[in-house]
């Protein structure tokens, strides 16, 4: 019994890698991590404050509309407790000479703008695209999380991270081994 189980579960998943990705979010909405669209210069205090609201991802936005960034509340925490920053060269210039090895203070970091902490150049996906390959390509690239869009370079419609796709597999497990059949 366990077995077939298993075997279930592997023909689901199996099934659930060729669907557009953009299906799968459509069909699991709850499960997403809730994202906000911000643009470049935004102040990290100001997102930690949305974070704080539960917005799990910020998708950073040019002034052209292009997509420029992402950054996650992980990544907003890690920078105020932690105090490094990727890219020194958005600091102040006094504040970069006294640098050096020591901790950049909360207060510091809190009125820096968003490029000080977002990954540049994120992932981006279009709706259409096979789950599968956007989790190769997570995997691939050793990113936590990629950007869907409705067509490219253009609206977002979410942010996919392993998380969701953790989740998503507990739901299609879950539909196997109460009905037997796929969820």
């Amino acid at each position: 019994m366990r077995e077939e189980l298993t075997n279930k579960l592997i023909e689901a998943l199996e099934e659930l890698g060729d669907v557009a990705v953009g299906e799968i979010i459509s069909q699991y909405p709850d499960i997403l991590p809730v994202h906000e669209i911000v643009g470049e210069a935004v102040r990290v205090g100001e997102l930690l404050r949305e974070a704080l609201k539960g917005i799990k991802y910020f998708v950073v936005v040019s002034r052209k509309g292009k997509i420029v960034g992402l950054v996650s509340d992980h990544d907003l925490a890690t920078l105020l407790l932690s105090g490094y920053v990727r890219d020194v060269s958005v600091l102040p210039p006094l504040v970069t000479i006294h640098l050096r090895r020591t901790r950049i203070p909360p207060a510091i970091l809190a009125d820096m703008t968003i490029e000080a902490v977002m990954k540049k150049h994120p992932h981006i996906y279009s709706k259409d695209e096979p789950l599968r390959d956007v989790i190769a390509g997570m995997s691939r690239a050793d990113t936590r999380a990629v950007i869907i869009v409705e067509e490219e370079e253009s609206r977002v419609l979410a942010v996919v991270d392993e998380n969701f796709i953790a989740e998503l597999l507990r739901f299609v497990a879950q539909g196997i081994e109460e009905t037997g059949e796929e969820a």
